[in-house]
């Protein structure tokens, strides 16, 4: 009876560890701890993304997820440094490494040099815009081939300007509205401090380490930032930063986040600011409000960030998706582009200009390693012009862009109606708030900026040429009166 015992003792242990072994661990996630990559679940398991997948009210390990969420951004990637590692809104523009089948040939020129080299040499065949401005009158020929050529060949014409320009106009907003953070995201270095452009004039660095200026502060009490600016544009101009606390992060399910505001002498509360964040899975979310006289824009951009040798850049193998909307003395402006992963590029663009209404759709394939060389290769554009309706494609031949009437691009046209989607019904609106971006706030540690000490005045040209100028180049001089010949 002993022995019997003794053996049923023996079993009962070996079932309940061979039930131990077979139990699966499941799992809950907070808020930002569980994200989709390619429509499969990944879940923050020790601080580290791992596969995981529905079981009952709860989650468990993915044995077959595989590498699926190697991509996405550590958990604490910007804890250090933070806004010191955001790259730069022109991140947005640079190419996967796919291949095109688009019979494309030569090199088209990088898009900020379109202004230089001038439009009608871009878009027209050589001559077309001069004889056009010389006749009295044009030719019908003439005129409709300003327009956009019917023929393979014959020049892009106004309507393949536009398809290029609705592209660069929209990031030149976007650039542009971010140029603040380009100059705080150089400061903390230690060569700036030891060379006196940056000084600490009140309170004091974060474990007396300005590459610390900008980490993320522990508990619950946010850090504040002054920057005191002189030697910059003759103009009395100071900002601030405000990065949020561990506290603030944990509750809203990211790693970091800021704000960032700049005021003029005398202003209550600033007119140009930006809002950042990033999610715990790197999804980086910015709007910015960029106010300058009678102009006002407003630009937002959702995208991923990951991990390269050399620092954070935007994935390049997910979607990028930028907004911009623009009111000024005139007219405005609004567009909505995506950035898709096979480097070509969606735009939707509704605009005025003098009471001249233009609403238009367009895809474009582009190249390029950033902002210097960026560059379209091919598009398409949907243009509705005073009430006229008209469909283009273009491609780069050697020396100008042509039209290209079979190009695959055209039939992307047909996944967007102007007249049914809503982008295009819905007035532009710029609506900034203020409310919370003090022009007389009090500040952690205050730092004066004196870009006449060499050191910083790389730093502003550097920062100098990560923007795009003068991007609606299709309405030049010369191309304005070629149009007006062929209206009359």
């Amino acid at each position: 009876m002993k022995k019997l015992t003794t053996v049923l003792a023996s079993l009962a242990v070996l079932v309940t560890c061979t039930d131990q072994s077979f139990a699966e661990k499941t799992y809950k996630f907070k808020k930002g701890q569980l994200v989709k990559v390619s429509g499969k679940q990944c879940g923050l398991i020790s601080n580290k993304w791992k596969p995981v997948k529905k079981s009952g009210k709860q989650y468990i390990f993915d044995k077959r997820g595989g590498r699926r969420c190697s991509t996405l951004l550590a958990p604490a990637a910007l804890k250090k440094s933070g806004l010191a590692s955001i790259p730069s809104a022109s991140g947005l523009l640079k190419a996967s490494t796919q291949t095109s089948a688009l019979a494309v040939s030569g090199n088209p020129p990088a898009v900020r040099t379109i202004p230089t080299l001038g439009a009608k040499n871009v878009f027209w065949s050589p001559g077309l815009v001069d004889a056009i401005s010389a006749a009295n009158p044009p030719t019908q020929l003439q005129c409709s081939e300003f327009f956009h050529g019917a023929t393979d060949g014959q020049s892009a014409g106004m309507l393949g300007c536009y398809s290029v320009q609705g592209v660069a106009f929209a990031f030149q907003s976007i650039i542009e509205g971010g140029n603040s953070a380009c100059f705080m995201r150089n400061i903390p270095t230690k060569e700036n401090i030891a060379s006196g452009g940056v000084q600490v004039v009140d309170g004091s660095l974060p474990g007396g380490d300005i590459t610390r200026l900008f980490s993320t502060p522990t508990g619950t009490k946010a850090r504040i930032v002054k920057v005191i600016i002189s030697g910059f544009g003759g103009q009395n101009q100071y900002g601030f930063i405000r990065i949020n606390s561990q506290a603030t992060l944990d509750k809203k399910g990211q790693q970091y986040s800021y704000k960032l505001w700049f005021c003029n002498e005398g202003q209550a509360t600033a007119n140009n600011y930006e809002e950042t964040s990033v999610s715990l899975a790197g999804e980086y979310k910015y709007f910015n409000v960029f106010a300058e006289g009678s102009n006002e824009y407003q630009n937002e951009i959702t995208a991923y960030l990951t991990k390269t040798a050399s620092g954070l850049e935007f994935d390049a193998s997910k979607e990028r998706v930028a907004q911009t909307s623009g009111e000024f003395q005139g007219g405005n402006f609004k567009s909505l582009i995506t950035v898709f992963p096979n480097n070509t590029i969606t735009t939707k663009v509704k605009e005025s200009f003098n009471n001249f209404g233009r609403s238009n759709y367009g895809v474009a394939e582009f190249s390029g390693s950033g902002l210097s060389d960026f560059a379209v290769r091919a598009a398409a554009i949907k243009d509705v012009f005073a009430n006229l309706s008209q469909e283009a494609g273009i491609e780069y031949r050697d020396t100008l862009y042509l039209s290209a009437p079979s190009s695959t691009l055209k039939s992307e046209l047909a996944k967007v109606d102007i007249a049914t989607d809503s982008f295009y019904s819905q007035s532009v609106s710029v609506t900034p708030d203020s409310s919370d971006k003090s022009c007389s706030q009090e500040a952690d540690v205050t730092l004066q900026m004196n870009f006449a000490i060499p050191s910083m005045q790389l730093i502003a040209q550097k920062c100098s040429g990560q923007q795009l100028q003068n991007m609606d180049f299709c309405r030049g001089n010369e191309v304005i009166a070629a149009f007006m010949k062929c209206q009359q």
